[in-house]
């Protein structure tokens, strides 16, 4: 039944012109991006300039505009475009009627929904691997893993902004007010991180919720558990929510059980995100042929020989010109410099002195 929803989902999707029109925008832009760096760079080799790791500084480099790195950040404009009529459109016509009165659960409609979805990301996905190819064509030793990591995340980017809009679908019955809602939830997630940072334990879980940048690790080429569960958590509740909000108008019940379904959920989905940043709980791989994402054999050596916990001090005067760099509002980002460490020494404290 899941995989009916979606079908017919899909049908919906491709004979209206937005979900083409997203298609040929993105692939446009992708093309006119990669083929501007090899012209760069081939204009570069042309000169004799010296050039090292084509295949992150094409794709991946964010000063140099790398291709992956850049759609990370426009993705947002594309799948709410697509979602904004997931659910809210079946409001307007009144068809929703029809699946609820159909055998149909409420789960399976959310995940039917969610799994077209999946399936239209896919679609972005096949234009992305042609730039790949494009680039292992024109680049000697291409670092097909690394470009492979990275498709991988803009993936999993897709998925979590494709459950965001599928809630926000849910809650009227307006493609156009879906379609800015899914935009406000994407800025809020976006900017959570830098909200609460004065109190330690929000501040874990803030930053943790965080949308921002948050397959950039991915990109780099870095495989982290800690952001695969991520990639797993996030959509896995909005998906919820969606759930707890098709129930509601199914069922009777006070709004009290539906606030504790919400906030039980959001708080077991935190407290999983918590515990997934414990260093000592991580699991990494790098993807890279290089491995520049790992530390050399003589550092790996030399933090071996380390024991017990160590103590990073950072000291920060409060009226100098860096202090905005120690400011608890920077202090998640700034302890994030550690963690190719700490990737193979977990025990470390960090302290801020002011």
């Amino acid at each position: 039944m899941i995989f009916r929803i979606a079908r017919m989902e899909l049908q919906k999707m491709f004979y209206s012109p937005i979900a083409w029109l997203v298609l040929i925008v993105f692939s446009i832009q992708i093309g006119t991006q990669i083929m501007q760096n090899l012209d760069q760079y081939a204009t570069g080799a042309g000169m004799l300039y010296k050039l090292e790791n084509l295949t992150f500084q094409v794709f991946i480099d964010l000063l140099r505009h790398g291709v992956f790195y850049q759609m990370q950040d426009y993705l947002y404009l594309y799948i709410p475009l697509i979602t904004m009529g997931l659910l809210s459109r079946e409001f307007s016509s009144g068809s929703i009627k029809l699946l609820y009165s159909s055998p149909i659960s409420n789960t399976q409609i959310v995940l039917g929904k969610f799994l077209s979805m999946m399936i239209f990301g896919l679609a972005m996905v096949f234009v992305l691997l042609l730039a790949a190819f494009l680039g292992q064509y024109a680049i000697k030793d291409f670092d097909f893993p690394l470009v492979l990591t990275a498709i991988l995340g803009l993936y999993l980017l897709i998925c979590a902004y494709s459950a965001i809009g599928l809630f926000m679908s849910s809650l009227t019955s307006y493609q156009v007010v879906a379609a800015i809602g899914t935009f406000a939830a994407l800025f809020v997630l976006t900017r959570v991180g830098t909200m609460w940072q004065e109190i330690e334990f929000v501040r874990d879980i803030t930053y943790w919720l965080s949308l921002s940048g948050r397959s950039s690790t991915l990109i780099y080429g870095l495989i982290s558990s800690e952001d695969i569960l991520y990639f797993i958590l996030i959509p896995g509740l909005f998906i919820a929510f969606t759930i707890f909000k098709l129930k509601s108008q199914r069922e009777k019940k006070s709004k009290l059980i539906s606030f504790a379904r919400y906030a039980g959920t959001f708080v077991l989905v935190a407290l999983i995100g918590y515990v997934s940043t414990i260093p000592s709980l991580m699991v990494y791989y790098d993807a890279t042929r290089t491995k520049t994402n790992t530390l050399t054999k003589n550092s790996q050596e030399v933090i071996s020989k380390l024991k017990g916990k160590i103590q990073i001090t950072t000291y920060a005067n409060l009226f100098g010109d860096f202090f905005v760099y120690a400011a608890p509002a920077a202090q998640k980002r700034y302890m994030e410099m550690f963690k190719r460490y700490e990737r193979f020494y977990p025990y470390t404290n960090h302290d801020f002195k002011f």
